[in-house]
């Protein structure tokens, strides 16, 4: 569970388009999120994580946004670790994901195979959190 949630991080961190509002992000799951997660403070994951937390008290249409955006995080892993995996082992060999390899591995952009080039190029937004 603690993989999907810093998995997370990853899937908004590399999202191509951000919503304007926090309640635009979490779509069904907004009230679910103002009832059980009011005190969380918002970015880096941190609702998603409470929401992860109190899975059995949410509504059906916020299970169903929680499902989807942990079956892209497993499809953003495979994805990750099959075009950046030996990168990050060779640069970044104390980082894991979701615990600093994507910004060490952007922080060694130029010294990245081409696949893992690629990949972080058409993920990853200039100025956004990495």
């Amino acid at each position: 569970m603690t993989r999907a949630v810093w998995l997370a991080l990853v899937l908004i961190s590399l999202a191509g388009t951000a919503a304007a509002q926090e309640g635009d992000a979490l779509g069904p799951c907004s009230a679910d999120a103002a009832k059980l997660c009011a005190g969380v403070e918002a970015g880096h994951g941190g609702k998603m994580k409470c929401l992860s937390a109190h899975e059995a008290e949410l509504t059906p249409e916020c299970k169903e946004r929680l499902a989807a955006v942990k079956s892209r995080m497993k499809e953003i892993v495979a994805e990750i670790e099959k075009s950046c995996g030996d990168d990050g082992k060779k640069l970044c060999p104390d980082s894991k994901l979701g615990a600093g390899l994507l910004p060490c591995l952007i922080e060694h952009e130029h010294e990245l195979s081409a696949p893992c080039h690629e990949w972080i190029s058409s993920h990853h937004r200039p100025g956004a959190a990495p």
